[in-house]
């Protein structure tokens, strides 16, 4: 098998292995946030979800879900951050880049914001 062949396998969700290689342009925030997602598909809106995020920037954010529906490139409607006792909170379009398979039936999902 060649070397782009297994940098570039996914399995039938759309995900990679995880490299181990850092390709972020900015310094993540470590956190425990919860966050307000849904597909911006409007064929798509009744799925919800509200993970923790663990790590977020000005570009993005990766939190973890046992939800399966996502796939890279779905676009999300994200508020950030989410709950009763926020004081402020933001809305952005974001898009899925990348999906990390935990191995306990949980998966990272980073999004990255489009605006």
């Amino acid at each position: 098998m060649a070397m782009d062949e297994i940098c570039t396998a996914k399995d039938r969700h759309g995900r990679r292995p995880h490299s181990g290689r850092d390709l972020r342009k900015r310094k993540r925030l470590k956190l425990s946030l919860a966050a307000h997602l849904r597909p911006f598909d409007p064929r798509l809106r009744d799925l919800e979800d509200i993970p923790l995020v663990v790590d977020f920037n000005r570009d993005g954010l990766h939190f973890i879900t046992l939800m399966l529906h996502y796939f890279v490139g779905m676009k999300l409607e994200v508020t950030f951050p989410h709950g009763r006792n926020v004081t402020s909170q933001r809305k952005y379009i974001g898009s899925v880049v990348r999906i990390d398979d935990r191995g306990d039936g949980r998966s990272g999902i980073s999004v990255k914001f489009l605006f």
